[in-house]
């Protein structure tokens, strides 16, 4: 196997602006949320919510979403436009547990 030397990331253009939140379908998103979206060849995929990204100059928005294998580890990240969000999978909560005050 050949041994590919590591690269820097390039720093983004100025003219990007990255978010860490989105509403999408009326549910707020944060990093690490997870979704399913609609990928290109109509298939739904499981993915975590890593950011929103809006170009000022054109106008264009994306969400950029790290792809999940069914067991729940990280395969891939990918971009894709926020109409292809579906679903936003939330953990139902329960209230805490309140402790009963003990009297003798």
């Amino acid at each position: 196997m050949i041994r590919r030397r590591k690269t820097e990331p390039k720093p983004r253009p100025s003219f990007w602006i990255a978010s860490d939140e989105y509403v999408a379908n009326g549910r707020n998103l944060a990093r690490g949320t997870e979704v399913t979206v609609r990928d290109h060849h109509g298939q739904r995929r499981r993915c975590r919510f890593i950011e929103h990204v809006t170009n000022e100059k054109t106008g264009t928005e994306w969400v950029t979403l790290t792809e999940l294998t069914p067991d729940g580890k990280h395969r891939s990240t990918r971009s894709f436009d926020p109409e292809r969000i579906l679903v936003v999978h939330t953990k139902k909560r329960l209230p805490p547990l309140t402790k009963k005050k003990v009297t003798s």
